[in-house]
């Protein structure tokens, strides 16, 4: 999730707090071997927590429900995963999501097959074993001072080295409004919720249709595409991107699909529809 940073009473804290619970318990049949939560506060301040439980299992424990108290509203951003192994033992802590190399943290749905070759190649510290690490690696070394629109064009070059599913979520903490995200090959939807001024992402977008019913027709962000969003410009942009690009993976077929797009108020190339 990404919050709009603004003062928000504890009636919309709580529809939050439910919204993380409920997309982790309908993503819990995406992986039910590891769980994570992780609590991006404005001031690049981050609360994390993950276990090697399920989702189910997961939002039971004390330690979730004391997590939870740390929405308020100085959140920015909420990375919530769970887990099934591709690589990597749930019982090691820096296997499981969000991952954190340095001042990044991020989530990834997908695999990634070369991980070993790129490790080996780029020469970048490695402290797990989980085969996603190598995506947070590159956007470590490219975003020295946040994570930017400079950023993009960087991280999307090392991206095209990488094979396998490389949809992902990914802060910065010393940049934490903004969310850098990802979709190649693996799903991942979206809406808008203007009232609590949040952005919600889910890998599952039945999840998004029965929460918030026929208003989210289609939630769907567009494929192999890098997105630059920013809690700042939430409500002026209405949930949509400031900065994206193309991948530039063989998946895309349009020459033109390659440019790099900086959003403007009058100017949307996203197709995500955002209400009925």
């Amino acid at each position: 999730m990404l919050l709009y940073p603004r003062q928000r009473n504890e009636s919309a804290l709580a529809e939050i707090r439910n919204l993380l619970t409920k997309n982790l318990l309908a993503n819990e049949e995406r992986g039910k071997e590891a769980t994570g939560v992780a609590i991006i506060q404005k001031d690049g301040e981050a609360f994390i927590e993950k276990q090697p439980v399920s989702a189910s299992d997961f939002v039971d424990s004390e330690r979730y429900a004391k997590l939870l108290e740390k929405i308020d509203s100085n959140t920015v951003v909420i990375l919530g995963h769970t887990r099934r192994p591709t690589k990597g033992d749930v019982l090691c802590h820096h296997n499981n999501h969000p991952i954190v190399t340095g001042a990044i943290l991020g989530i990834h749905n997908g695999q990634v097959e070369n991980d070993e070759q790129q490790f080996a190649e780029c020469g970048c510290t490695r402290t797990g074993e989980v085969d996603s690490e190598i995506i947070f690696r590159y956007i470590e070394r490219y975003s020295r001072d946040g994570i930017t629109e400079k950023t993009l064009p960087k991280v999307q070059s090392k991206l095209q080295l990488l094979k396998g599913q490389l949809t992902f979520l990914s802060c910065d903490r010393r940049t934490p409004h903004k969310l850098l995200v990802a979709k190649h090959l693996n799903p991942l939807s979206l809406y808008y919720d203007d009232e609590l001024s949040t952005l919600i992402f889910s890998s599952r977008y039945v999840f998004l249709r029965k929460y918030y019913g026929t208003k989210a027709i289609q939630q769907n962000v567009k494929g192999e595409h890098l997105y630059l969003f920013d809690a700042t410009t939430l409500e002026a942009y209405e949930g949509k991107p400031v900065y994206q690009m193309a991948l530039g993976r063989t998946a895309v077929k349009n020459p033109l699909e390659y440019e790099c797009y900086k959003n403007t108020l009058k100017d949307y190339p996203f197709e995500a529809k955002f209400a009925v």
